[in-house]
């Protein structure tokens, strides 16, 4: 079961309003929700490595 908030950023993400969004078929909906956690899940984990190597580069800049 998918949230409405979830499907609702999924929509969104997809380039659908609300109302085209709830006109899919239902495969095309779970395709969209997949494809958008995923690229969610990519981001954050972008987001983390980009976050550990400015620390690591803080910590080697302390170092010297």
């Amino acid at each position: 079961m998918v949230s409405e908030i979830e499907e609702r950023e999924a929509a969104t993400f997809g380039g659908y309003t609300w109302k085209e969004w709830k006109g899919l078929e239902h495969q095309e909906k779970v395709d969209g929700v997949a494809y958008f956690r995923i690229r969610r899940q990519i981001d954050m984990h972008q987001q983390d490595a980009q976050y550990q190597e400015s620390e690591r580069q803080r910590r080697r800049a302390q170092r010297k």
